[in-house]
């Protein structure tokens, strides 16, 4: 249960750095290269936590060996 729960915080954390992300874009009226590598950077930040996160979910739904 605690993977269950673990995979929640780090998808609220997920979500969080994507509404970041979308208000950077909306005070930027044009990205200058300082910014688009500040996006890049918290693009690939979450897509490596919703790598982990969908691992995570995959593992604890997977049946068990003993069922």
């Amino acid at each position: 249960m605690s993977d269950i729960l673990d995979a929640r915080d780090q998808l609220d954390h997920a979500r969080a750095r994507v509404s970041s992300l979308a208000a950077m874009i909306d005070q930027c009226s044009m990205l200058d290269s300082k910014a688009l590598a500040g996006l890049a950077d918290i693009l690939s930040e979450t897509a490596a936590e919703l790598d982990v996160i969908a691992a995570t979910l995959t593992r604890v739904s997977a049946p068990s060996e003993t069922e």
